[in-house]
């Protein structure tokens, strides 16, 4: 199936998503506003995003290791 192609694409937008992640959290530690409402907000949907495609990625890729056995 299609199983390998999904998971390798949701664990590469995983990837992606961390970095832009991290790339936002250090852009704002230095300019001090990591305490901002807005920015705490945007993080925690981010991360929340990032672990959805983390967690299906991961079940994709077991579900497609079992469909070739």
């Amino acid at each position: 199936m299609y199983y390998k192609r999904l998971a390798h694409e949701y664990l590469n937008q995983a990837k992606i998503l961390k970095k832009h992640i991290k790339s936002i959290r250090t852009q704002y530690v230095k300019i001090g506003a990591e305490k901002s409402p807005d920015v705490n907000c945007r993080l925690r949907t981010l991360y929340s995003m990032y672990l959805d495609l983390l967690h299906t990625g991961r079940y994709l890729k077991r579900k497609s290791e079992v469909t070739e056995e």
